[in-house]
């Protein structure tokens, strides 16, 4: 049975929409990113790349950064930075997995990559897809590229958090003229 898991994101400027999409499986999955038109709903300009999925994963996940510059795709080991001003450049890698866990149990309670959601601070938050999960990724600078974006892996503790995080639309967009 090919189960498939995956999330995408619009850029905060409405105009564009990407996505990760990954085989339960077999190890593979595909970045998505087009335009976004917001008055006919169509989606243009298709762009794909292709993210190994990690056997029976379900930490893959995207986001915009806030500018809309950057786009942002990981698996639950690696995050990789697209420039959203020149997609056919080569994908920057940001950061893999440290192999932090928490708690007594081995393998049981790690802190792998997970689903995105930006913050009121201008920051990107990640939680882990991995099961009570009591620790989020932070990236301080998402509008800057490469390893300026200065990604902290497990930096902000929490009480718990198994596979959540808040999922907000953008309400300040406002109208199109």
């Amino acid at each position: 049975l090919p189960l498939s898991a995956g999330t995408s994101a619009f850029s905060q400027q409405g105009d564009k929409f990407g996505a990760v999409d990954g085989r339960y499986w077999d190890s593979s999955g595909v970045v998505s990113i087009f335009d976004f038109d917001r008055c006919s709903g169509l989606l243009s300009n298709p762009f794909f790349d292709t993210l190994i999925i990690p056997e029976a994963s379900l930490g893959q996940g995207v986001i915009f950064s806030p500018d809309g510059r950057y786009f942002y795709a990981n698996n639950m080991h690696d995050l990789y930075q697209y420039d959203m001003e020149n997609l056919n450049k080569t994908r920057v890698h940001i950061a893999t997995y440290d192999g932090f866990q928490f708690g007594d149990i081995p393998g049981l309670r790690t802190t792998q990559f997970g689903f995105w959601a930006p913050g009121p601070d201008g920051r990107l938050y990640n939680v882990s897809g991995a099961a009570s999960a009591k620790h989020m990724h932070v990236m301080d600078y998402p509008n800057e590229g490469g390893e300026s974006c200065s990604f902290r892996q497990h930096a902000l503790k929490i009480p718990n958090n198994p596979w959540t995080i808040p999922n907000f639309p953008h309400y300040r967009l406002g109208p199109l003229d």
